[in-house]
């Protein structure tokens, strides 16, 4: 399908089942400048799919004339530890990694990972939205890069073959710490036993009885696999997972002030949409686990706040130089109610 946008427009949902359908997007018409996205869409990553293919929506209907979206999901070129290769090399004009991937090169974005930052996502909004966090924002401009807008992925919950509730319940657990590189730290102050295991053989891990306990999201939760051994999951909102809306900032600055002020706005507008459809998601796969008879079970403020003490650790060992300006931050928005 090749349509010019002046002859085609596409509704949300039509966008979203183009993603995951790999079919070939509107193209921009000729008066228009094209803005191209790198980031890896598709089924396998629907929070992501979902949010670009909202960003497109807006600001094609906003700009119309103007700018339009054009979005690049090869995954050998743009998948998620190439794709800041690819703005360095001027393959794409933006893309949105995860605030992880992000950290690789910008190490001060790691604070997002730190475990139980965020009670809910109104913290981590918070969060992002505190003017002391410009620093990030220099930080990327450091590496010839403009940070646009935060989105969210979702948090990690804790998965278990026992009910937990304290983390002393979770002494002498075998857990997986393969997902971040905080979770080998938290599993050391919780007494565990720190597994690594390859993603792919995670599941068999599990049906072997050689994992107590994972940490995941709601929809991995609720994977058929868990079904039978890891019968538990607190909802402890371990770790908050976001993506960063980029731009090369030489392209970025050089755009005529108004062009790059109503771009701007645009993405943020989409991005609130997108953030109210993840948060839709993230209560309907939890509501999907509850109905499948699985036990779900949340922390009151005391029993979170011993939580807090234990990763108080990790914590500390948020060595960037402006962990002494975000840190206080994150203490005051981890309690917000």
């Amino acid at each position: 399908m090749n349509v010019s946008r002046s002859s085609a427009r596409l509704s949300s949902c039509m966008i979203f089942s183009l993603v995951l359908g790999s079919t070939a997007w509107a193209k921009c018409d000729a008066d228009e400048m094209q803005i191209t996205i790198g980031s890896v869409t598709g089924s396998a990553n629907p929070v992501r799919t979902a949010a670009l293919a909202e960003i497109k929506r807006v600001v094609d209907e906003d700009m119309q004339g103007k700018a339009c979206i054009q979005l690049l999901s090869d995954p050998q070129r743009f998948g998620e530890r190439k794709i800041l290769k690819a703005l360095a090399d001027q393959k794409v004009l933006m893309a949105m990694p995860e605030l992880a991937t992000l950290a690789r090169q910008v190490p001060a974005y790691s604070i997002f990972q730190l475990p139980f930052a965020f009670k809910h996502f109104r913290a981590a909004e918070a969060f992002a939205a505190d003017a002391q966090l410009d620093v990030l924002n220099t930080k990327l401009g450091e590496i010839r890069l403009r940070g646009l807008s935060y989105l969210h992925r979702g948090f990690v919950q804790t998965v278990t073959t026992r009910r937990v509730i304290n983390p002393q319940d979770m002494a002498g657990m075998k857990i997986d710490v393969s997902s971040s590189p905080n979770d080998l730290a938290i599993s050391s102050e919780l007494r565990g036993v720190p597994k690594r295991t390859e993603s792919q053989a995670l599941n068999a891990a599990v049906e072997k009885d050689e994992i107590d306990a994972v940490f995941t999201d709601w929809a991995g939760a609720s994977r058929k696999e868990f079904t039978a051994k890891l019968k538990y999951t607190l909802e402890s909102n371990y770790r908050y997972r976001g993506y960063r809306l980029i731009a090369r900032a030489d392209w970025f600055d050089g755009l005529p002030a108004a062009l790059r002020t109503q771009l701007a706005q645009s993405i943020s507008r989409a991005a609130k949409q997108a953030d109210f459809e993840t948060k839709r998601r993230a209560r309907g796969d939890r509501n999907k686990l509850i109905s499948s008879g699985r036990e779900v079970y949340a922390l009151s403020e005391r029993q979170r706040a011993r939580w807090l003490d234990v990763a108080a650790a990790v914590w500390a060992s948020y060595s960037e130089p402006a962990g002494a300006r975000f840190l206080p931050v994150l203490r005051r928005v981890s309690q917000t109610p």
